[in-house]
Formats: C-alpha cells, sequence, structure tokens
C-alpha cells in the first residue's frame, strides 16, 4: 500500500508541470561588421513532441539588400521533459560573418529541484583556405544554455581551425557522462543559443539538446506529497 501511495504522490507531482503548449520563436542573424540581417521563425509549440524544419534555405539579406551568409537548414524540437533540440547549417560570405540563432523562452511550470543537462556539437567544413569557427561566449564556447531567464546552465563546445579541404567535429556534454544529470535548485524556463563567427565561404553546423526534468524531492518534501497524496486518496474513498 505504501508504495502505491507513493507512485501516486509521483503522479500526481509529474502532472502538474508538464508544460503548456505555446509557439515560440528562433531568431537568426547574420553580422558582418555594422551590417546585420535577422530572420525569425515560428515553431509550434503543442505540448508534446514537436517538430518543425525549415522548408527551403534563407539567404540572410539586410534592408538594404546585402547578403549577409545563408541558413541552409535549420530544424527545432521541443517535448514536455521540458527539452529543446536545435539544428542547424550556415555558410559564410567572401568576407566571413557572426552567426547567432536562438531560442525564445520556453516556459514551464516550475520544476523544484530540478535535474538538466545540456550536449552540443558543431562540424566545420574548409576549402581550400581552411577554415575557423570562433565562440563568443565565455572562453570562447560556440552554445549556451540558460534557464530562469539569464542563468547560465553551461557553455559549450570551444571554437576550433581546422586545414584546407576536410571536416572535422567537436562536442561536449554537462555533465561530462551521459546519462547523468546536474541538480539545479528549480527551473521554469529553458533557453539555447549558438553564437560563433565563422571564416569566409566555409560551412558549419551545429546541434544541441537541453533538457529539464523533474528532479527528486528531499525526504521531508516527500513525505509531505506521500501525506497529501494519501489525503487526497481517502477524499476519493469517501466520494465513492
Amino acid at each position: 500500500m505504501k508504495n502505491k501511495v507513493i507512485i501516486a504522490a509521483l503522479f500526481l507531482l509529474t502532472a502538474s508541470v508538464l508544460p503548456a503548449a505555446a509557439d515560440y520563436l528562433v531568431t537568426v542573424t547574420g553580422t558582418e561588421g555594422s551590417l546585420t540581417a535577422s530572420q525569425q521563425f515560428t515553431i509550434p509549440c503543442t505540448g508534446m513532441v514537436s517538430n518543425w524544419t525549415l522548408p527551403s534555405p534563407v539567404t540572410l539579406t539586410n534592408a538594404h539588400g546585402v547578403s549577409l551568409g545563408t541558413l541552409d537548414q535549420l530544424q527545432l524540437q521541443s517535448s514536455p521533459d521540458p527539452a529543446v533540440n536545435v539544428y542547424f547549417s550556415v555558410q559564410a560570405n567572401s568576407s566571413g560573418e557572426t552567426f547567432d540563432i536562438t531560442t525564445s523562452t520556453l516556459s514551464f511550470p516550475t520544476l523544484s529541484p530540478a535535474t538538466a543537462f545540456a550536449t552540443a556539437a558543431i562540424t566545420l567544413t574548409s576549402d581550400t583556405d581552411g577554415a575557423t569557427i570562433a565562440g563568443l561566449f565565455p572562453g570562447g564556447k560556440t552554445y549556451e544554455a540558460r534557464y530562469n531567464g539569464s542563468t547560465v546552465y553551461a557553455d559549450l563546445v570551444s571554437g576550433f581551425s581546422i586545414g584546407p579541404n576536410t571536416s572535422s567535429t567537436l562536442s561536449e556534454r554537462d555533465p561530462l557522462v551521459a546519462p547523468l544529470t546536474n541538480a539545479i535548485p528549480s527551473a521554469s524556463s529553458i533557453t539555447a543559443e549558438f553564437d560563433f563567427t565563422l571564416s569566409a565561404n566555409e560551412q558549419a553546423s551545429g546541434t544541441s539538446r537541453f533538457d529539464v526534468e523533474q528532479g527528486v524531492p528531499e525526504p521531508a518534501t516527500m513525505s509531505l506529497l506521500v501525506m497529501g497524496a494519501m489525503a487526497l486518496l481517502a477524499k476519493r474513498k469517501q466520494r465513492v
């Protein structure tokens, strides 16, 4: 009977923290010197697993018709963990560009305590001159996962260079070993962002996942949940 009550308590807790369905945005920006071009895409979020894929490549063009790089591919996936997956592929023009790919804030009922992990990878492909990608987050990282607005969970994947006519991939995870997660006090929103400079005429692609889940309550909190579940079950029995 005790096990059934604990399971009921955990079920009630889980049911209360699933994120509400809401559309969100991903913004892709290309910058070259003082010139900037941005494109926003609306991502439908149904509250279940949602997938969205860019129908065709998009040239990032500013108000004066100047091309500031090409977004070849973009794919977003959200799920009620909650989690956000991002995949992209971009190509720089002859002068090189800075690219920023940012999801808007995905909000959900507060998880307290919570656990989280983030993982990301960057693939760089060069022409006859070699290629360089430089991350613009602290430590020269190319990807940042944030929660509760501006709280940084992790900065991942350092920038790197490769030789002519080759391709290379770097990846990083926090925590380092899968499927481990880190404990955080609470979470009510998550955001993912890539931000980097890409050398002229080169291609880069990236993929990431930022996942937050309900953590295991402290023993005292668990006791309160069990007591609450027992009271709820008792009320239900009285109604029968």
